[in-house]
């Protein structure tokens, strides 16, 4: 086997470790966006959404009970809060989508490359296309989004779980002795 067949051999090996490497990737990034939209969204939803009720319902009975007067804003802005997560959430998850489908569609158009690479032999796909640079950056800005959302996420039911914690604390009657 001559030089050149031994680097022949060598770049179709690495073309065929590509091919798997694309096509794990591939079926990575799918089961990631499946199980982000079953976790971590579905947790801050529910904890958001018993909080809105939570909130609702005690809004309902202060007003209705006379002999307590209480201030509502941290009640208010807890609800406000609970309110702001869910909606951040639902952006977060359009963003998850669009990253996702994204990054499917270069790991496909990757996989193809390295498939006619072996039909054809041509390595002109090594070279990154000016559309590949830019859908590679879309799903960074995706990705950039869906992290910096799901951090506000976290602040804003932090901030809305001690928010609704001070209102109860402030309204819980005190024993004397």
């Amino acid at each position: 086997m001559t030089e050149k067949q031994k680097i022949e051999e060598n770049i179709v090996h690495k073309v065929k470790i590509g091919i798997e490497s694309n096509e794990l990737n591939i079926h990575n990034t799918i089961e990631e966006v499946r199980h982000s939209n079953r976790t971590f969204d579905s947790l801050i939803v529910v904890i958001s959404g018993g909080g809105i009720y939570t909130v609702l319902e005690s809004i309902k009975y202060v007003l209705s009970e006379d002999e307590i007067s209480v201030n509502l804003t941290c009640l208010k802005a807890s609800g406000v809060l609970f309110l702001f997560v869910i909606i951040i959430n639902l952006l977060t998850q359009i963003s998850t989508v669009n990253a996702g489908n994204i990054a499917i569609q270069i790991g496909k158009k990757n996989l193809d490359d390295y498939k006619n690479y072996l039909r054809t032999e041509n390595p002109s796909f090594l070279i990154q296309t000016d559309e590949e640079k830019s859908n590679s950056n879309k799903v960074n800005r995706h990705n950039k989004i869906i992290h910096w959302s799901n951090i506000i996420s976290i602040a804003f039911i932090l901030i809305a779980i001690f928010s609704l914690i001070f209102f109860f604390w402030n309204i819980a009657p005190t024993q004397t002795n």
